[in-house]
């Protein structure tokens, strides 16, 4: 798999057949784009697209009309079974894939065949060569989402603790520029984004960050919003400071922190060191950061 950068103009959140689509404008910022196969996960958009493509059979007497219809038929099939694909090897955190939980779970496996099979198709397109092209589109947050059947399974096997929201949290969203120095005054910090360019740090929908001697910074046993994490994922990626600094989800004077090692066997988790990791606690302490999500993560593209 590899990591690419586009540059997006407008963030759909909830994709799915059934979904409410919630819709938001974005400056031109670069994106973190992770390929698997011939399908992507955009990680800042929250979005997973394949491509299918299929062919008419070789009959004779067949008219070109029932041969495009085949041929898209065939695309759709070819599209569905890339998801499935694609699908089994996102990873959910730095242990585990979804195909792990497929496995394990009949009630995991039949919740992720109804996503796939509700998943939004676009417009086919219809190549000189006969053959059809289909993208197939699906939410990685947002409802009948990736996360709205993962993170619920994710929150009862790890045990993590839940915690009410009296209102819903919005959407993060990224503000045109940065309004905030490059290094963050002290006092209450908004928001916490994690540099882990450099370390190999992989994107997964239930990342912790932890210190190098294991203690548990974020995640773990603090308590999270179900709902809010669904809508919004536990962490953002991005692949600069200045896209981190200008996302509004960490706030106007967010604290930045710099990884030590990226952890886990799929190397999804954040490592700081032990005096960072009080920094990020005492901080948390002040204005609860941790407990909104609102912490992002940088890494390589």
């Amino acid at each position: 798999m590899k990591f690419t950068r586009v540059l997006p103009i407008i963030l759909a959140a909830g994709i799915g057949i059934g979904a409410t689509s919630l819709t938001v404008s974005y400056p031109s910022i670069a994106q973190v784009v992770q390929t698997m196969g011939n399908g992507q996960i955009n990680w800042s958009e929250g979005q997973i697209k394949v491509t299918g493509t299929g062919a008419a059979p070789s009959k004779a007497g067949m008219g070109a009309g029932q041969k495009r219809l085949l041929a898209q038929r065939a695309a759709v099939a070819d599209a569905y079974r890339q998801l499935a694909e694609l699908l089994n090897g996102v990873q959910v955190d730095s242990e585990t894939l979804v195909k792990d939980y497929v496995v394990e779970s009949d009630i995991v496996r039949t919740k992720v065949s109804a996503l796939i099979k509700g998943a939004r198709l676009g417009k086919p397109r219809y190549m000189s060569d006969g053959t059809v092209e289909i993208d197939v589109m699906m939410g990685v947050f947002g409802q009948n989402s990736l996360s709205s059947v993962m993170i619920p399974e994710v929150i009862e096997k790890k045990q993590i603790k839940t915690m009410p929201y009296p209102q819903a949290t919005p959407m993060p969203q990224a503000t045109p520029e940065p309004t905030v120095s490059s290094q963050p005054v002290s006092g209450s910090y908004t928001g916490l984004i994690i540099d882990g360019r450099g370390l190999g740090l992989s994107p997964a929908m239930s990342p912790q960050i932890l210190d190098v001697k294991g203690r548990e910074i974020y995640i773990g046993d603090m308590p999270i919003d179900p709902d809010m994490v669904v809508n919004v994922g536990i962490v953002g990626y991005v692949d600069t400071l200045n896209s981190a600094k200008s996302n509004t989800r960490v706030g106007r004077n967010p604290l930045i922190i710099k990884a030590v090692k990226a952890g886990g066997r799929h190397k999804s988790d954040a490592l700081v060191s032990h005096a960072e990791g009080d920094k990020i606690m005492a901080a948390d302490q002040k204005t609860n950061f941790l407990s909104g999500s609102k912490v992002i993560f940088i890494i390589d593209k």
